[in-house]
Formats: C-alpha cells, structure tokens, sequence
C-alpha cells in the first residue's frame, strides 16, 4: 500500500467457527503460529453474550452490534410471531442491522468486504465487496455471489474459479467421501487466501473485513474423528489441519499489509461435541403435560382434519422418521409445520416447543400474544417459566449420571426486553456430549428419542473470541470477557466514524485511542 493513512488501516479476519478450547490448544502446541504471534503482541478476550444463545444470527449481531431481539434472525426454523405457522428462514430476515461498514457510506474511508457471514453487499460504500463467494451454506443466504463493484466478481471467478460449496453433513456419509471433502476444503482455504489478497490489493483500504468457513463447514465432518472420540485414522488432525491451514493464510494477508495495522482475529462462536435433542424437547414438552396434542376425534371433527396427518400419527415415530429420510428437504420442511400447526390443543398448552435440532426453544402460550394464547402475563407468565426450568433441571442423562441440561436462558431477563414478540422465551442448553443422549430421566418420566435424519455429532459452543494487536492495541495477558455487540462499536470508534443509537454495545477499553460516541449519531436510513 502506497497511500499513508491518517489512521493505521483496520484489519479484521474471521475463522468461522473456531472453537476456543482448540485454539488455545493449538496456538500453544505451535500449530496456529500467527495467532499465537498476535495473541502475545496484543490481546486475547472471550466473547459472550445473550446473543449467542444460538449461532444463527450472531455474525450479524457481532458486525452490526445490533440484538437479535431487533433484528429477528435466531434459527433456520423460526415461528411467525402472532401466528402458529413455522417459517424457514435466512439472514435476509435481518433487514435492521447493517454491518457497521454501512456507516462509511458519504465518507472517503474505504472498506473491502470479503465473505462476510450472513450479509449481503451494502450499496454506495466506497471500496470493494465480495459476498458469498465461497461462504457456509450459501444457498442458505441469497444463493448467488454478488460483488459491488459488479465487475469484480467475474474477475475472481475468471482468476481463482467459483467459490466450491461444501456440505456441512453427509448423511451416510463415508470416511472416503469425508476425506475427499477435508481435501477440498484444504483447497478452498488456499483458494480464499488469494481471493483475500486480489482484493485487499486493488486499492489503499481503511478497514478489511475477510472471513474463512471452512473450520465451521467441514469442521462438523471432521470433528468425531479427532483423537479423544475415535481410533487412530487418517483424519484423526484434520480438523487441526484446516485450523492450521487457516492461520497459515492469515499469515500471507498479513504480510501484504501495513505493519502498523489494527489487527483483530476474530470467531464469533465456537463448536462442540453433541448430537440433535429434537426428540428430548419434543418428549418433555408432552409428557409433563404442557404441549397437549390434539385427540384423533378431535381432529376428524375439527376444521384442521387432515388425513396426511391423520396418517403421520398412525406411523410410529420410527417408521416416521424413516419415511423422512427419502423426502426432499422443502417437503420434510412442510410435514414439520404441518405436525406442528395441526397436532396441538392449544386450548389447553400452556407452552409449546419449536422444533430445532440441538438447543430447546419453548415460547409460552401467552394470551394477547399467541392467536390462542392462555397464559396470563405477569405473575402466572413468571411462573410457569421457573416451573419449566425446574423441569428441566432435573433431567439427568443416565449415561453418565449428570445433569442433561447445561444452562436455561429467559430471553426476557437476557435481552431486557420483558416479554418478546419474536425470540422464544426460553432457550435450553443441553449439555455437551460426545455420545447420543437416545433417554433423559425425570422424577415423573423417561424421556426418549429416535436418531434424527440430521444425526451430526456437533453443535456450537455459546463462546467466542477475538485476539488482536496493533499500535492502538495494548499489551494485556489477561483474558477478558467481552460481549459480542461491543466489537462494532468499537470498530466504528477505531475508524474514528460516529456510533449509531441502533448499536447498544460500547466499545472497548482495550483499544489505547479515546473512544466515545458522538451526540450526533443516527439510526441508519
């Protein structure tokens, strides 16, 4: 870079991701060298967080520093508020939280954007944007690569090809076909790495943001064949091969930059063993009697009758699930809102649960919110949630003679919001294992579940974290704890640009120039 910035540039460079635990493990054993290099020049924190109760949606609170009681985005499956539909949705949903290079927007700072989770390109920023173009689960975004300007995106893909998708889950996948995809992935890495520095060195950029997916993507492929959880194969560092591969190319960006830039490394969640608790939440809503299903009278005389479901309920739940597995995706999606929708007396279900893969989320049935809701805010709403977390305190997983549950979060008292129109009222974390929990006891019942189609052998661990270093970025061995909406603020705060109200983190002492937020901010248009 020829041009001397007022500022040092702003370097941000995400592993999507990455697990604390292995980094810390990995950047002590020598493998991650350049993380390692910036952790001991600069700083290490955890990122925490009411916003992390579930990975969806938390890029673009950590980019935006917006709360998901905002922006709207929780999970792939999501209920309609006011309704008792189910959607699947994406990160399009998030249309009030832009990241906070939006604010660059009318200024002569200049950003490139590459890959940034969840987002999509934001007009009139001055600089470069390439968005999804070898992201996680793209087609889950908005299925196509899209550049600003729209000329660069031919131009990558005439250089380095199509960013190659890669499957996060094989069902009956083998270890062939695994270490075939750990092999692409390896690929992809390098690949990205070039892409990063085509477009970091087409102009002089005050701030780069550049995100790398393949620890998460092929991560979860990977992960029960590491050492602790099988024998000796020839997978057994691969998932500490992508994470060094990955760091080996922050090292080659890097390089091309100024000395003098801010640098922060940073993933915003990171994994863990665990396999799907869809069946336990489904079994404990039912069986302690607050999601109360439909009698089969009631269904034939009732205006829901519907004989597909009629003949879903006469299947037993194993021959179900088996059917499932050889229907497309949209039409299992539909079987479950049809389930859903049609199944439950919500005359007499005080909660009810949203059908998700691997943590709980209950929404009370709450009168003057839900279409039929029965559940009188205030003192009886409180109530019922320290019964439902009572309930769930005592489930043991049998296996090991240990709790079941890790954590019950109340979005209400978490996001300070009372009771919210969009979040589920509670998230239940269940605790990590790396075997499947097939029965949960209860004092008052057994609690069991069939494999699911998607039977993946990990989730995400609620916590994060960012190293970074820099001239404005102070030598500190202590490990804080941050919150993963003061990192825009702070970012914003570096590049010297006004915070907006709409961001309710603050920035972070950490960072040696003074920080503040401008009387004049505004919400963005």
């Amino acid at each position: 870079m020829s041009q001397q910035h007022a500022a040092p540039p702003l370097v941000i460079l995400a592993i999507d991701s990455a697990d604390i635990e292995l980094v810390t493990r990995w950047t002590e054993s020598g493998h991650m060298p350049t993380l390692a290099g910036i952790m001991r020049a600069g700083c290490f924190l955890k990122i925490d967080g009411a916003d992390l109760v579930n990975e969806m949606g938390s890029w673009i609170s950590l980019h935006s520093g917006v709360a998901k009681t905002t922006h709207g985005f929780y999970s792939v499956r999501q209920l309609v508020p006011g309704t008792y539909t189910l959607m699947q949705t994406n990160a399009a949903v998030a249309k009030n939280a832009p990241p906070f290079w939006r604010f660059l927007r009318g200024g002569t700072k200049k950003a490139a954007i590459v890959d940034p989770p969840e987002l999509d390109v934001i007009p009139d920023v001055p600089g470069v944007q390439l968005t999804n173009w070898a992201a996680h689960e793209s087609e889950r975004l908005w299925e196509m690569a899209r550049s600003l300007p729209e000329h660069v995106l031919p131009e990558i893909r005439a250089k380095f090809g199509a960013g190659e998708k890669l499957a996060t889950f094989a069902h009956r996948g083998t270890e062939e076909e695994d270490f075939a995809d750990y092999q692409r992935a390896l690929a992809r890495i390098a690949t990205k790495g070039l892409v990063c520095r085509d477009v970091i060195g087409r102009d002089d950029f005050d701030v780069i943001v550049a995100t790398f997916f393949e620890a998460h993507t092929i991560g979860h492929r990977l992960w029960s064949y590491q050492p602790e959880f099988a024998p000796p194969n020839r997978l057994s560092n691969g998932l500490r091969d992508l994470y060094e591969a990955i760091d080996g190319e922050l090292a080659r960006t890097l390089a091309d930059l100024s000395a003098e830039a801010n640098v922060f490394i940073v993933s915003a969640y990171g994994m863990a063993g665990m396999y799907p608790t869809t069946g336990l939440m489904d079994a404990f809503l039912h069986q302690l009697d607050y999601q109360v299903p439909l009698r089969t009278e009631q269904l034939i005389a009732g205006q829901r009758f519907d004989p597909l479901t009629l003949l879903r309920r006469a299947l037993p739940q194993p021959v179900r699930k088996w059917v499932s597995r050889f229907l497309p995706a949209n039409v299992q999606e539909r079987l479950i809102a049809s389930d859903f929708a049609a199944n439950t007396d919500w005359s007499r279900s005080v909660a009810f649960g949203i059908p998700n893969l691997y943590n709980g989320q209950i929404r009370l049935n709450v009168r003057g919110r839900e279409p039929q809701g029965i559940v009188e805010p205030g003192a009886e709403y409180t109530a019922l949630l320290d019964r439902i977390e009572a309930d769930l305190t005592q489930l043991v997983d049998p296996k090991t003679g240990r709790p079941a549950v890790a954590r019950v979060f109340r979005s209400a008292d978490a996001f300070h919001v009372g009771i919210d129109h969009v979040l589920p009222d509670l998230f239940v974390e269940w605790e990590w294992a790396p075997h499947f929990m097939d029965e949960v006891l209860h004092p008052r019942a057994k609690l069991v579940q069939e494999p699911e189609h998607y039977h993946r052998s990990s989730f995400h661990r609620p916590t994060g974290f960012v190293a970074a270093a820099g001239p404005w970025i102070p030598h500190d061995t202590t490990t804080h704890t941050i919150d993963l909406r003061d990192l825009a603020p702070t970012f914003l705060a570096i590049l010297d640009v006004p915070i907006p109200d709409t961001m309710t983190g603050h920035p972070l002492p950490y960072v040696r120039m003074p920080l503040r937020r401008p009387a004049c901010a505004t919400a963005p248009a």
